[in-house]
């Protein structure tokens, strides 16, 4: 049994509109009402602050850990154990971080989806690398509380 050809001609024009919806979802144009190189754009920027952010981690790590070099010739070995963890700790750090200066967008320039995953990855390696200067800062305000028991 054939539909009737109004029938058919307002299923076609449904059709075309959900094939036209489902091509803006995919290129992102109603989630974000941004066109491919507004999207490019946003991405790029947001990369380049994170390497920014990776810069500064990078730069804090490296006084922290001299600190802690420091601070091991001076303290008792009792408080030894607080201060090589969190050597360890901020030392386990500095491959995410030092991951996350990594120039990666460069792979595939001019790419939307793959600024995305550049710009994903370097994210999580920055909760990583936080995550693992937040324990590492425990260890040494516990070390520097036993150490210099006025602060």
């Amino acid at each position: 049994m054939a539909l009737p050809l109004d029938l058919r001609t307002r299923a076609d024009r449904h059709i075309g509109r959900i094939a036209a919806l489902a091509v803006r979802l995919a290129s992102n144009d109603i989630l974000t009402g941004m066109s491919e190189a507004e999207l490019l754009k946003a991405e790029e920027e947001r990369i380049k602050q994170l390497g920014k952010k990776s810069g500064q981690m990078l730069l804090f790590l490296s006084f922290a850990l001299m600190v802690v070099a420091t601070l091991k010739n001076k303290t008792s070995p009792i408080h030894l154990y607080s201060l090589r963890a969190t050597m360890l700790w901020w030392s386990s750090a500095l491959f995410p971080v030092v991951l996350g200066v990594l120039p990666l967008k460069e792979f595939r320039p001019e790419s939307s989806k793959w600024y995305h995953c550049v710009r994903l990855f370097k994210v999580v390696l920055f909760w990583i690398a936080g995550a693992l200067i937040i324990v590492g800062s425990c260890f040494f305000v516990w070390a520097v509380r036993e150490t210099f028991p006025f602060c």
